[in-house]
Parts: C-alpha cells; sequence; structure tokens
C-alpha cells in the first residue's frame, strides 16, 4: 500500500509537470508494481536465510564461549506456510548443530490451519539446552487460541511471563504488550526475580522498550518482530520508529 501510493505519486508529478500519462498506463504500472512487489515478498519471506554473529557479552562469554544459540522469530504458520516451510526451518537449524534454540514469537499467523502436521517437524529438534519459546503478539489473533495450544510443539519450552535457569543464565520471556513505557518493562522483568547481578537473557517479542532492559544489566535482549522493515518502503517507516533496533545487532 506504502508502495504504490509512492509510486502513484510520482507517476501523478510526471503527468503534472514532464509528460502526460494515460490512466491506463498510469495503472499498468502500479498493478505491475504490485505484483513484482508482492512476489518478491512472498518468495523472501519463503526461504530463511542464516546470519551469523558473535556476541560480545562480558557476562555471557565464560558461560557461554563455547555454545551456538540460534535464535529464529515470525514463523508466521497458518494459511500459507504450513509443514514444508516448518521442515524447512527444522533441516536449516539442524545442519548448524546449536546447543540452544530461542523462538522470540509469532510463531502463528492467527487463522486456524491443521496444527499437529504443521509442528511435527519440531518434534525431531532436540538441542542439548533446549528449544525456548516466548509469545509474540500473533498468537494472540487466533481465535482458536486453545486448540494452538494443545498442539503446541512438545519440545518447545514456553517461557512467556517465566524465568528459567539454564547453563548458569536466567532467562525470562516477557509477553507482547500493545503499549508499554521504559519503566513498565523493567517492573515486569523485576517481578520475575530478576537478579542484575547474575547472567540474563531476556526474550522480548518487540525490541522497542529492550533499552530498558539493558539499562538493568541484562546482558542480552532477543527480540524479533521488526522484520528489518520487509520492503521498501516500509523499512523507512519502521526505521523511524525503532532506530537501532529495527535490524541486526546492538550493544
Amino acid at each position: 500500500l506504502v508502495g504504490g501510493s509512492l509510486i502513484l505519486t510520482i507517476l501523478i508529478l510526471i503527468n503534472s509537470f514532464i509528460a502526460p500519462l494515460s490512466l491506463q498506463f498510469i495503472g499498468m504500472i502500479i498493478l505491475i508494481v504490485a505484483i513484482l512487489t508482492t512476489l518478491y515478498g512472498f518468495i523472501n519471506a519463503s526461504n530463511p536465510r542464516v546470519v551469523k554473529w558473535n556476541i560480545k557479552s562480558e557476562a555471557l562469554k565464560d558461560l557461554w564461549k563455547d555454545k551456538k544459540i540460534i535464535l529464529i522469530s515470525d514463523t508466521h504458520f497458518g494459511q500459507i506456510r504450513r509443514e514444508n516451510f516448518a521442515n524447512k526451518i527444522v533441516n536449516i537449524i539442524k545442519k548448524e548443530n546449536p546447543d540452544i534454540v530461542f523462538h522470540v514469537g509469532d510463531l502463528i499467523d492467527g487463522p486456524s490451519f491443521p496444527y499437529k502436521n504443521c509442528f511435527e517437524p519440531f518434534s525431531s529438534l532436540t538441542p542439548p539446552l533446549g528449544t525456548l519459546y516466548v509469545e509474540g503478539n500473533h498468537e494472540r489473533y487466533s481465535q482458536e487460541y486453545d486448540k494452538f495450544r494443545s498442539f503446541f510443539p512438545k519440545t518447545f519450552t514456553d517461557v512467556t511471563d517465566k524465568k528459567i535457569v539454564i547453563n548458569g543464565t536466567q532467562i525470562f520471556g516477557l509477553s507482547f504488550r500493545v503499549s508499554e513505557s521504559y519503566d513498565e518493562t523493567r517492573i515486569r522483568l523485576k517481578a520475575l526475580d530478576y537478579d542484575e547481578n547474575i547472567p540474563s537473557i531476556v526474550l522480548l517479542h518487540n525490541p522497542k522498550n529492550s533499552r530498558a532492559l539493558a539499562d538493568i544489566n541484562a546482558s542480552m535482549v532477543l527480540s524479533g518482530h521488526t522484520h528489518g522493515g520487509q520492503f521498501f518502503a516500509i523499512t523507512l517507516m519502521v526505521q523511524n520508529l525503532y532506530k537501532k533496533l529495527t535490524h541486526g545487532i546492538t550493544y
């Protein structure tokens, strides 16, 4: 919608100040751009890539120096992405041979789909330190939330609004909140028996208030939600909102 509006504006300016364009030509250009953008978005989202980072955390370096962490997010299983996409993700993860896997939300997209068949590939995913999960916003869009939970992957440990200790590290999951202040995010973490003096990893779907957690000495905050802006021109809007938290790693 944003991209189409931008193209339309450009064509109107050309029509007004440079050369007259027929409405048929303008409509055809917008249609072609919409089709190509949709096709690119579908192909790009269906082919996840592995991006590797070395985590430079003084608090975590001794405990995790020989460990490999896999972070996944926003898989959005549903009407479009099902068993084949799940198999693709699981195979990619297995090839990396991680010690632990974190899924930081939006496991599903909302509408009903064959949960059991789609989640079955994850039954073979058994990293030594487990697979930990925190809810995003799309899980709660489901009109069959209880049914979705009944087929929830058995190999996943749900840490939403919980604390768990693994490898000498306190790991927390904070549920998605539509609107939450800097201080409210900190209060929620402290309410889960957070200790600033112990190495910590926080799973938080929306990275908006991850700085609030860093300011109370959280060793690492892992998030998703933004999709990196996904594609132009939405990238401009998302980057304006999230700044350095849009994509990648921030210290």
